[in-house]
């Protein structure tokens, strides 16, 4: 099964500088070692764009100026 993203409505958003910038301020919460998470939670704070995800662990980057939309499943 193939799925194609709708350009209309996505964005697909490279790694900038200003990424890696707030990537190397982010403070990984206890518990919270996936550096790909890490990233994608970098890119919504450099970016000032909210995130929805039902990833509990996101959470615990409110304090840190991730904007969460939580997602209950």
């Amino acid at each position: 099964m193939r799925y194609y993203l709708d350009t209309n409505i996505l964005e697909v958003k490279p790694v900038s500088q200003q990424h890696l910038f707030s990537y190397a301020e982010l403070i990984p919460a206890e518990n919270h070692k996936d550096p790909n998470d890490h990233m994608i939670i970098a890119q919504t704070i450099a970016d000032k764009i909210p995130i929805i995800s039902s990833d509990k662990k996101f959470k615990l980057y409110e304090k840190q100026r991730l904007k969460l939309i939580f997602n209950n499943r």
